[in-house]
């Protein structure tokens, strides 16, 4: 699993290469939506239930990722998206809460603002 995980984050950061974006923003949003997904899979999940996960854990590995070189307007969505998981941290779990998603939207809408073309599928 660790094995894929990297070659995923390799893989997306060549493509964003290969794609001859030259845009060190995009670069910068590509490296953290990677750590971002790497931060996911790390965190710890609830026994028994795969899509749910710790917050108060997967917020602090958030807030070690560094987000220098990113658009002012993905540094805002990330900071309001870690602000959202934040509050949420009584809930002990990550399972769909309201909010979430929709600081989720705002971004990847930052992302793909600045140029970044990055498959948020897999995404909590």
């Amino acid at each position: 699993m660790k094995k894929l995980l990297l070659l995923a984050v390799c893989f997306g950061t060549i493509a964003v290469i290969i794609s001859g974006c030259g845009n060190k923003e995009a670069t910068s949003i590509v490296r953290v939506l990677n750590e971002r997904k790497a931060a996911l899979s790390r965190s710890e999940h609830i026994p028994g239930n795969a899509n749910t996960l710790s917050i108060a854990e997967y917020t602090a590995a958030l807030k070690t990722i560094d987000i220098s070189g990113c658009s002012q307007k993905f540094d805002l969505a990330w900071k309001n998206y870690i602000q959202v998981l934040d509050s949420k941290k009584g809930l002990g779990v990550l399972s769909g809460a309201s909010g979430i998603r929709e600081a989720e939207n705002q971004l990847e809408a930052a992302a793909i603002d600045a140029g970044v073309k990055f498959d948020f599928s897999s995404n909590q």
